[in-house]
């Protein structure tokens, strides 16, 4: 049943973003990662917050791969990859809104000249 909540609200997000094509591998994507990184706690046990993060990965002909990673505890699952950093940080930004409610991103404010986390440190330990 909650797989089933979590891919409602996901799907219902992403088709606001009219990119049904791939939307519904992302979202699939994302409802088996939140279902992995957060199954079921013992009665008594404290359930760990995600943290979002980017991870850049230098390729040999000079690029750079950014994947978005989910981490809580020793767990972590990268979803998919993008090819610029601000990109990465939308993406990150909107796994944040989804999964720890923080304030919903605005598309708009992210592109190669800068995007709104870039210049907010120190991190709040919750942040990538």
């Amino acid at each position: 049943a909650t797989r089933d909540k979590i891919y409602t609200v996901v799907l219902k997000e992403l088709e606001t973003k009219r990119r049904m094509p791939t939307s519904v591998t992302l979202a699939c994507a994302i409802t088996n990662a939140v279902c992995a990184l957060h199954p079921s706690p013992a009665p008594d046990a404290v359930r760990a917050l995600p943290v979002i993060s980017i991870k850049p990965m230098a390729l040999l002909d000079g690029r750079t791969d950014y994947f978005v990673a989910i981490t809580i505890g020793d767990r972590e699952i990268t979803p998919y990859k993008l090819g610029h950093e601000w990109q990465a940080a939308y993406e990150a930004d909107s796994f944040r809104w989804l999964l720890l409610g923080d304030p919903k991103p605005d598309l708009l404010a992210y592109g190669p000249d800068g995007w709104p986390r870039r210049a907010a440190l120190p991190d709040d330990g919750r942040r990538g």
